[in-house]
C-alpha cells in the first residue's frame, strides 16, 4: 500500500488506529466504529477496499483470527469498483459484530487505480518498496510501469534475481507528475543457450544504459522495463 493514502484519514482517525508487526509486515487496524469511518473515508477519497483481516488483542499481542474477506474488480469500472468494495465490506463488518467484541481489530487491504493497475502488472514476487516506488504507464495508454533512477537499479535485480532476462527498456520524461515518452531506449537479444548467462547478461546491458544515460541526462528520467519469465 502507497504510504501517500494515508493523508486521506483526518489526523483524529489515524491515530486512532493500532499499528502492530505479523511476518506479512506492519500492519494498521481499527476497531469496528473507527473502521466504518475508515471506510467512509476511502469512499469520498475514491479508494477501493480489497478486502480484510480481523485481529484479535490478547496480552498486548495481536492474532489472525482467521476471517477475512476479498473483493474481485470484476471489470467493473473503477468508481463502480469502489461502491461495490464498501458495501461488502460495510456488510461483512455487520454480519460479524455480534461475534466479535471490543477486542477485535480490522485491517484493510486498499488501494487508488494508479496502485491496482501497477500491482496488477507486476509479478507477486515483487518487493512491497518497489510496488510503491513505480508509477503507471496507464494515463498516457501503455501498458506497464515506470521507475526513476535509483528504483529501476533496484527492480532490475529483483527481477534478475528470480531469473527473469531483461529484454529492454524505454525512456521517460518526468514532467511533474506526467511521464512524457522519449524514443531513447535500449534492447538486449538472448541466445537462450544457456539462461543464467542471458539473466546477467541482460541485467550488465540495462544497468549500463541506464547508468551512463543517468549521467548524461540527470535526474528527470523514468524507465521502464521489459522482461521475460522463466516460466515463457
Amino acid at each position: 500500500m502507497r504510504t501517500k493514502l494515508f493523508a486521506i484519514f483526518p489526523s483524529a482517525l489515524f491515530h486512532r488506529a493500532v499499528e502492530f508487526e505479523t511476518p506479512d509486515g506492519s500492519m494498521i487496524a481499527w476497531q469496528k466504529e473507527d473502521v466504518e469511518a475508515a471506510i467512509d473515508c476511502m469512499q469520498n477519497n475514491n479508494v477501493a477496499i480489497l478486502g480484510g483481516h480481523v485481529f484479535k488483542k490478547a496480552d498486548d499481542e495481536f492474532y489472525f483470527t482467521g476471517i477475512e474477506w476479498n473483493i474481485s474488480r470484476d471489470e467493473l469500472d473503477w468508481d463502480s469498483f469502489v461502491q461495490k468494495s464498501v458495501r461488502v465490506s460495510l456488510a461483512f463488518i455487520e454480519r460479524n459484530q455480534n461475534q466479535l467484541d471490543e477486542g477485535y481489530y480490522y485491517v484493510l487491504d486498499f488501494a487508488d487505480e494508479e496502485e491496482l493497475q501497477v500491482r496488477n502488472w507486476l509479478p507477486k514476487h515483487f518487493p512491497e518498496v518497489l510496488i510503491n516506488s513505480a508509477y503507471s504507464l496507464n494515463s498516457i495508454g501503455i501498458a506497464g510501469v515506470v521507475w526513476m533512477y535509483e528504483d529501476v537499479i533496484k527492480a532490475i535485480y529483483s527481477y534478475t534475481n528470480k531469473q527473469y532476462i531483461i529484454l529492454g527498456g524505454d525512456v521517460y520524461r518526468k514532467e511533474d507528475d506526467h511521464f512524457i515518452p522519449t524514443p531513447d531506449g535500449w534492447y538486449y537479444n538472448p541466445k537462450y543457450n544457456i539462461w543464467r548467462e542471458d539473466v546477467e547478461n541482460s541485467r550488465n546491458k540495462a544497468i549500463e544504459y541506464i547508468e551512463s544515460y543517468h549521467t548524461r541526462n540527470g535526474d528527470s528520467y523514468g524507465y521502464s522495463l521489459v522482461v521475460r519469465s522463466p516460466k515463457e
